[in-house]
């Protein structure tokens, strides 16, 4: 984000705002805090690819971890522009996040093929799930849509 800071601050000043908007989600909930050595550096290790039965496993610790330091990331940016005050270059960009809800991915499909115990939680997840166009809609709206009641 630091590095395209200057585009975001230009686009501010000439379209009146300028957006950075993460994707979260819910999964966030599945952990506690974020876990530091999720925070690092580690050469693609990104901590196990088995499947965990019923959205347990490093699978989904690690997926539970990105949601949050996504959710984090944008918090602090949110911060950071406000502590820069209103009459800074910055005062114009939003940080905003979404959370897509549950939407019928190729993420529910692959766990469930991987790991049997997921297969009925699957089923009943996915009477429930939203088109993946319908689940794109909160990540659309906080990049275009020009509401004020945006934040």
């Amino acid at each position: 984000t630091s590095l395209v800071w200057p585009a975001l601050q230009k686009a501010a000043s000439v379209n009146g705002q300028a957006r950075v908007v993460q994707h979260s989600s819910g999964a966030r909930k599945m952990v506690p805090k974020l876990l530091s050595e999720y925070l690092g550096k580690n050469g693609g290790n990104l901590g196990g690819d088995e499947p965990g039965g019923n959205f347990t496993g490093a699978r989904w610790v690690r997926y539970a971890q990105t949601k949050l330091a996504n959710l984090g990331f944008s918090l602090a940016l949110a911060d950071k522009i406000a502590a820069a005050g209103p009459d800074s270059a910055s005062a114009n960009i939003l940080s905003l996040s979404a959370h897509p809800g549950l939407s019928a991915t190729q993420l529910q499909v692959r766990n469930a093929s991987e790991d049997p115990s997921m297969n009925a939680t699957y089923e009943n997840l996915m009477k429930r799930a939203q088109a993946v166009e319908d689940g794109t809609c909160g990540i659309l709206r906080a990049a275009c849509d020009t509401a004020k009641d945006i934040v």
